[in-house]
C-alpha cells in the first residue's frame, strides 16, 4: 500500500485491487438484470450483503415483458427474496423488513401483508405462507395464485414441471382458503410496530404549562389594548395643526457617525449589548405561580357568589331559573341580557370548584352547538383509538378472494393426495389444470 501522505505524480502510484474490475462487472450485470426502482438504495443493500456474505437482492433474469406488479412487487422479486432467505422456514420481522427495503419495496405494503396473514409472532413469521400472500397480490384468482406458488417454491430449474411437496401445497392452500380478502377491510396491527425496527418518529408536541398559558393570555390582552389606543388616536386626528410647518430630513452625516451602542441606548425597551438578564431562581417562580393560582381561584369563587347572591333567599335555584325563563319569554326587549345572565349562571353552577374561568365559554353554548361538539369529540375519540391500535386499510385481493368452504378444501386436498402417490409425494401445476381437479375457489355463475 502506498503512503497517501506522499505526493502523487502518476497513475502508477495508485494501487487497484485485482478483484475490483470483477466486482464492478458483476455489479453492472446485476443492476441491468434487476432494474431496481431506486438504484442508490439497491446499491447500498447489494454491497452490504456482499460484505456480510449474504446473497444480494438480484433477480435471476430480466423480467420482460414487464409483468403485473403490486407497488413494485413482481414474481422476479419474490424469487430474489426466496434466494436471499433460502432454507428458512421462519424469518424474523427485522430481517424480513431489511430484505424487503433492500428490494426497493414499500414499508406500508409489507405491514399490510403481515396484518392480512394474521401472523402473531414477529420473531417467527412463516416464510412460505408469507410468499403465498405476496403471490396472491399478483394474480386474478386463487387457482393462479397456487400455480405461481408452485413455480416460485420449486427447486427445479425454470421451465420445468415446478413440483412442490404435498405437505407444503396443502398447508398453503388451506391457509389462503381461510382468508377473506373479497372486500376492503380495516385490520389492527398489534405486533408489527415501528418500535421493533427502531425507526425514528417525531416526538409529540409538548403541552404548555398553565403559567405559560396565563402569560400568553396577558400578552394578547396588552396587544389588544394597544391596538384600541392606536385606533382611537387615528380617529381623533392630529392634536396640532401642522400646516406650514417645515419638517427637515435627519442629518445623514451625523447618523453615520453614531455607533451601534448609541442606537441601542436610544431605542426604548431594547437592552444594550452589555446587558445581562437576571437569573430568577426556580423557588421564586414556583411561589409566583402559586400566588397567581390563588388569585384566580378567589376570583372564580367571588364571581359564583356574586351571581348566586342575586337570587332571592327564599327560592331555590330551580325556581329562580324558571322565573327567569318566564321573564325571558314575556319581555322581548331585555331578551339578550336575561339570556346571557341565565347562561352564565348555568355555566357557573355546573362548573366544578377550582375549574378555570375559560370553561364558562365552553359551557355557554346553544343546544345545536353542544350536539356538534359532542359529535366532534366522539369522532376524535374513534380516531385516537384507531391511531393507538394502528388500524391498517387492506384492499380487496382477487388472488385470494373470499373464504372457501371447508368441504371444497378437503376435496382439493384429497385429489392432490391421490396425484402425489404416483409422483413421489410431489404435486405440480399440471395437476391443478386437469379436468378431474375440483375448483380451488367458489365459482359464481
Amino acid at each position: 500500500m502506498p503512503d497517501f501522505n506522499d505526493d502523487m505524480y502518476c497513475s502508477q502510484q495508485i494501487c487497484i485491487p485485482p478483484t475490483f474490475p470483477y466486482l464492478l462487472r458483476q455489479y453492472a450485470k446485476a443492476a441491468i438484470r434487476t432494474q431496481p426502482a431506486d438504484l442508490l438504495r439497491w446499491s447500498t443493500a447489494y454491497f452490504r450483503c456482499l460484505a456480510l456474505n449474504v446473497p444480494p437482492p438480484v433477480k435471476p433474469r430480466l423480467e420482460y415483458p414487464i409483468p403485473k406488479s403490486h407497488f413494485g412487487l413482481t414474481p422476479g422479486w419474490l424469487r430474489a427474496l426466496m434466494y436471499q432467505l433460502q432454507n428458512n422456514l421462519t424469518v424474523s420481522f427485522k430481517v424480513l423488513w431489511d430484505r424487503w427495503i433492500g428490494a426497493c419495496l414499500q414499508h406500508e405494503n409489507l405491514i399490510e401483508i403481515l396484518v392480512l396473514g394474521g401472523f402473531a409472532d414477529p420473531n417467527a413469521i412463516p416464510w412460505f405462507r408469507f410468499v403465498a400472500l405476496c403471490a396472491g397480490h399478483l394474480t386474478e384468482n386463487l387457482t393462479q395464485t397456487m400455480v405461481m406458488v408452485c413455480e416460485i417454491l420449486t427447486e427445479e430449474p425454470e421451465g420445468g414441471s415446478a413440483t412442490v411437496p404435498l405437505e407444503v401445497f396443502a398447508d398453503l392452500y388451506g391457509f389462503l382458503a381461510a382468508i377473506d380478502a373479497s372486500e376492503p377491510q380495516r385490520l389492527a396491527n398489534l405486533y408489527f410496530t415501528d418500535s421493533l425496527l427502531s425507526l425514528y418518529r417525531e416526538p409529540p408536541p409538548a403541552v404548555a404549562s398553565e403559567s405559560t398559558i396565563e402569560i400568553e393570555e396577558e400578552v394578547v390582552e396588552e396587544e389588544a389594548v394597544s391596538e384600541e389606543e392606536k385606533v382611537e388616536e387615528a380617529e381623533a386626528g392630529p392634536v396640532e395643526d401642522l400646516v406650514g410647518v417645515v419638517i427637515s430630513c435627519p442629518d445623514i452625516a451625523i447618523d453615520d457617525n453614531k455607533t451601534e451602542d448609541d442606537f441601542m441606548a436610544e431605542t426604548v425597551g431594547r437592552p444594550s449589548a452589555d446587558y445581562q438578564s437576571p437569573v430568577v431562581p426556580a423557588e421564586v417562580i414556583a411561589l409566583e405561580n402559586a400566588d397567581l393560582e390563588e388569585e384566580r381561584q378567589q376570583q372564580a369563587d367571588e364571581s359564583v357568589d356574586t351571581l348566586i347572591g342575586y337570587m332571592p333567599e327564599r327560592q331555590g335555584i330551580a325556581e329562580y331559573l324558571e322565573e327567569v325563563q318566564k321573564c325571558e319569554v314575556e319581555e322581548e326587549g331585555g331578551e339578550e341580557e336575561v339570556d346571557e345572565d341565565l347562561q352564565k349562571l348555568k355555566a357557573l353552577l355546573e362548573m366544578a370548584p377550582g375549574a378555570p374561568e375559560a370553561a364558562v365559554d365552553e359551557t355557554v353554548l346553544s343546544d345545536a352547538s353542544m350536539e356538534e361538539r359532542q359529535d366532534m369529540v366522539s369522532e376524535e375519540g374513534v380516531d385516537e383509538v384507531e391511531q393507538r391500535l394502528n388500524y391498517i386499510l387492506v384492499d380487496a385481493i382477487p388472488g385470494i378472494g373470499p373464504i372457501v368452504p371447508h368441504e371444497l378444501v378437503e376435496d382439493v386436498k384429497k385429489y392432490m393426495k391421490e396425484c402425489s402417490v404416483a409422483q413421489h409425494g410431489m404435486v405440480m401445476p399440471r395437476n391443478l389444470r386437469h379436468f378431474r381437479c375440483p375448483p380451488l375457489e367458489v365459482v359464481h355463475v
